[in-house]
Parts: structure tokens; sequence; C-alpha cells
């Protein structure tokens, strides 16, 4: 006891050498990390603030009036009167004409290539200038520790990686690969944690439900004194089983986070706030737009999320639809104060499901049978105007199949055709993330014209009228 007692001190003691050596080297550095951490948390806390909204006005002008005069593309649009002037770009239109995107002033300048594996969409490369790098870093702490992640404690990570387990001391991070997180894997894991005073957990949300379908499995139990302290999971919608089998385990609320490796983090849903993600506005200025017509669409109604980057200036990425869908709310924030939050942030378009009347469903509906039996993996799939395909991967059939068909037809349209699929597994992207659902009957027609309705039996937060135009 008095030994275990010691190495938690001993790894407490080196959790603040570590943070407080990043910050000593930030400093002498020329504290580019810390100011950009500074501006971002006085933005975020102080969304409705007079002077905040100046700052927010200057960093998206300055961002129009640079792209306007170094970058090809964007000259043409030199006599702008607002940003409503401007087109909607995304990766095709960046990656046919990226020179033409590339500022004249970052040509020959040191910059960061960053890239997305295009899993879910297109392969894409762009280019950070060494100031938005400084932000994206500052981003990354000051959003984890509104997840009650310091920097410098140890970080546990679940990836694509090139290894099944491996460590950075420096970074105190312990990187798994989702590729190998199976049994054995994760029993490793779980002895990991135990090892630390304090740990954070990061990584797809398909990550964590398998992690906790195997600890349902193998009958463990709660960690009643887990040292847990932030869970964040990332690039995949999270379901309800999970947040609930992660809140059992380990005591703690596991949020989700917005993010793109072109971009950084647009929005981390709040800790005591589910299903509300509080938006980076000190980086980011976020539209909704309709889902096939290039115009900004009502409060409260699903659409293509456009993103303009304050900080890009390398590569501006102004208007950028993402490929991502949700909606806009304004609510009041913690402190009283109406600030727009993003809600329901789903999939790619093309990974919607659509009832028979053509209207957007939530991606919740894969999560109806979760009372039917114990699967090891699901997808939903629309595959016809009309057609559908629940793939289960199960040792036991289901014996109420009749009842589970007729659920789902209650909500996609009683002229549905439902069927179950028993698979033997339902492989992993090139990435690593795991399609819940998908549509591939968007993916194969070139008609994708969507209805702008979402379900009444579906309608997600539905008590929030509508207030503002769905821009922040």
């Amino acid at each position: 006891m008095k030994n275990e007692f010691s190495i938690f001190n001993i790894n407490r003691a080196l959790d603040r050498v570590r943070n407080r050596s990043y910050r000593l080297i930030d400093f002498l550095q020329g504290r580019h990390v810390k100011r950009h951490y500074d501006d971002i948390k006085s933005m975020m806390q102080n969304y409705a603030d007079p002077k905040v909204t100046k700052r927010r006005d200057g960093y998206l002008d300055s961002i129009l009036q640079h792209a306007v005069t170094t970058c090809d593309y964007f000259n043409q649009f030199k006599n702008y009167n607002s940003i409503a002037d401007f087109p909607v770009t995304d990766r095709n239109i960046i990656a046919d004409n990226f020179f033409n995107f590339l500022s004249l002033d970052y040509k020959n300048k040191k910059n960061h290539k960053v890239s997305t594996s295009g899993s879910t969409g297109v392969p894409f490369e762009t280019l950070h200038n060494l100031d938005k790098c400084y932000r994206h870093r500052a981003e990354v702490i000051y959003l984890g520790e509104r997840a009650n992640f310091t920097f410098g404690q140890k970080l546990i990570y679940f990836k694509l990686w090139p290894k099944m387990r491996s460590k950075n001391w420096i970074r105190n991070t312990c990187h798994y690969s989702v590729l190998g997180l199976e049994g054995e894997g994760i029993d490793a894991m779980m002895k990991d944690i135990k090892k630390d005073c304090r740990t954070g957990l990061l990584g797809y949300s398909s990550a964590f439900e398998r992690i906790c379908k195997h600890l349902d499995k193998t009958n463990a139990k709660p960690m009643n004194h887990c040292n847990i302290n932030s869970i964040i999971a990332m690039s995949e919608r999270l379901n309800d089983y999970t947040k609930e089998a992660v809140k059992k385990y380990f005591k703690t609320t596991i949020v989700s986070r917005y993010s793109t490796m072109e971009l950084g983090i647009m929005a981390q849903e709040e800790i005591d706030r589910a299903g509300y993600f509080k938006i980076n506005s000190g980086s980011f200025f976020i539209e909704i737009f309709d889902m096939n017509k290039d115009v900004p669409v009502k409060n409260g109604t699903y659409g293509r999320i456009v993103v303009t980057d304050l900080f890009n200036y390398a590569v501006p990425l102004i208007r950028y639809d993402t490929g991502d869908v949700g909606q806009l709310e304004i609510v009041k924030n913690n402190e009283g104060i109406e600030e727009p939050f993003l809600v329901n942030v789903e999939g790619r378009k093309l990974d919607l499901i659509l009832n028979t009347k053509g209207e957007i469903l939530p991606s919740q509906i894969s999560s109806y049978m979760a009372k039917y039996g114990d699967f090891k993996q699901f997808q939903f799939v629309q595959c016809g105007e009309k057609e559908y395909v629940l793939k289960l991967n199960t040792d036991k059939k289901v014996e109420q199949e009749d009842e589970l068909i007729a659920e789902y037809k209650s909500v996609l349209g009683g002229d549905a055709t439902v069927k179950i699929e028993y698979v033997d597994g339902i492989p992993l992207l090139g990435s690593g993330k795991k399609k819940e659902v998908e549509n591939t009957y968007l993916s194969n027609t070139s008609k994708h014209s969507l209805t702008l309705e979402t379900s009444p039996q579906t309608a997600p937060h539905e008590n929030h009228q509508p207030a503002h135009d769905a821009h922040v």
C-alpha cells in the first residue's frame, strides 16, 4: 500500500513537471501558445461581451481581406460587403485549384502539411501557417480543460496507430490502435489505467463502445475508485449505450468533440449539458446551409455545416463545406447569456438515413435494436428509396424479429422494406473508424436532393424554438 502511494505521488509530480516544462518552452519561444490560449478562453467564456464581439468580427474581416488580396481564387471578391458575398468551397474545389487558394504571402514560408485519410469522404491535403499551428495547440489545451483534462497528465489515445500499443514519455501519452483493440488489448489497457494517479482517455467513439462491450462480456466491475477524470470521444457519433456504459464503468461523463484535421476543434460537447456543443467561436465562424442550395437556413433546421477558419492564412478556408450536417440553436449558456450551440451533429451528408418520404432521420435510429439482444456489432444501411438492411453480428439470432422490424417501420414508414442480415463481422474503414449507419442508396444515385424536414416522430430538440438565422 505504501509502495502504491509513493508511485502515485511520483506520477503526480511528473505530471506537474511536464505541464510546467511545456509552459517554460512556450515562454522561451515567445509565449505564442499562451497568448492564443488566453484569447480562446476569453472569447469562449465571454461570448456576448462587446469587446469579444468586436474582436471576433475583426478576425473575420482580417481573414477575408487577406484572402481577397493574396489568393487568386478570392481576388474576384475584393469588393465584398460581407462574408455573404463569398462562395461555398469544399475539398474538391480546393484540391482542383490548390495553388489558387494558396496565399502568395505564405507560398515560400514554413508551413505545416495536414491531411485526411478520406475514409468517410474525399482524401484532402492542405497547409497550416505557423500561427494556425499555435492556435490549434491552444485549442487542444483549453478544450481539454473544459473536459477536465490537464495538459501533462497521462493520456490514453485510441486511434489508427502503426503499432497496437506505444508510449511517448515526454508527452505522457499511450497509443492504442483501434485495429487491435480486442480482449487482451483491452485488459492490458485497463491495467495501464490503474497505474497512474490521473488519466484522460481520447479516441474514436466506436473504440469506447468496444471497450464497454468487452467489460460487459467479462462481467467487469465498475471502477469505484477510478482515476480517470476526462473522457473525450471524436470522429464518430456517440451512441446512448456507450454514454451510459462509460459512466457505469469509469464513473466519468464522456463528451464528444467535433473536429477535423484540416480545421481543428470546432466545437465540444458541454460536460454538464449532453448534446450541446459549445462552439470554438474564437477560431471559427460557423454557418448552417441548405442541403442542396448555397443559402443559410433558419436556426434549428438541419443543414450542411459550413466553416470559415479565422486563423489559417496559408490556405484560407472560407465558407468551407465540411461534408457534415447539424443544427444550430440559440440557448442560454451556464451564465444565462444567449449563445449559439451546435446540436445533432451528424456524419457526412451521404450517410444520413431517410424515411420513405425522403425526410432526414437522426442517426440514433441505429440504436433502436439495443433492447432486442446483445450484439457484437451492428450497422443500419439504407440501400434503396424504401429498402433498408439491419446487419447484426451476434452469437444468437433475434427472437422477436417481427417486432424489431415493426419498430423500425414505425419510424421509417409503413411502406418500408426492412430486412435483417446476420453477418460474421462488420469491417472497419481504412482509418479504423466504424460506420454505424450507411446510405448506399444516396451514394449510388446522382439524385441527392434531401427534404429539409426531420420526421416529427424523431425530431430532436423539438421543444426549442428557432430564434435567429443559423450562423455564428
